[in-house]
């Protein structure tokens, strides 16, 4: 149980491993190397494990992250912390299937471009394309975004919905990021 004021420390399972076989070093190295602390090696190993699965625990229940705090993202640095995000947090990740699940629209082209203006500027936008031709461009289909973006916008369409069919809707979003940009631009001036 995590209580409110109690700070948190997420270990990934590599920072486990390293902290068993920095203990398990240190005993090897120690010359006095008794049953002691071995114990002592054997009680470290349960305190990391405890901590995993208490962490595992608190992401799973953690449902109170404002999602929409994130988005639209603005540059590439926004789209990579993103992208580490969902795979880092299954909290997160799944909020944002949810969130994108439920933007709506008549269509699959309205309920692909509703989505893919929810997550990106038209700014962002200028510089990603699905496939990433372009050696300026990132592609979009690299990212764990490119993923959601598919489950999500499928999981609300009719059924037979083929991922053929999300993805053309998505290279026709990116190929007029730059005419919606200049006009948003415009407005702003």
């Amino acid at each position: 149980m995590v209580l409110e004021n109690t700070p948190v420390v997420f270990l990934s399972p590599e920072q486990s491993q390293q902290n068993m076989e920095q203990s398990f070093e240190n005993i090897v190295r120690n010359e006095n190397g008794d049953m002691n602390n071995l114990s002592n090696l054997v009680t470290v190993q349960q305190k990391d494990l405890k901590v995993l699965v208490e962490n595992s625990c608190h992401m799973k229940s953690d449902t109170n992250i404002n999602i929409r705090s994130y988005f639209p993202l603005k540059d590439e640095t926004q789209l990579d912390y993103v992208d580490t995000m969902i795979l880092e947090n299954a909290a997160f990740k799944n909020q944002l299937m949810n969130e994108l699940s439920i933007i709506g629209g008549d269509d699959i082209r309205s309920k692909t471009y509703n989505a893919m203006k929810y997550i990106f500027s038209n700014k962002l936008a200028t510089v990603i394309t699905y496939a990433g031709m372009s050696k300026e461009k990132k592609a979009l289909k690299n990212y764990q975004m490119h993923d959601i973006i598919l489950d999500a916008v499928r999981s609300s369409c009719p059924q037979g919905t083929t991922n053929r069919d999300i993805i053309r809707h998505i290279m026709s979003w990116f190929k007029h990021a730059i005419d919606r940009y200049r006009n948003e631009y415009k407005r702003q001036v």
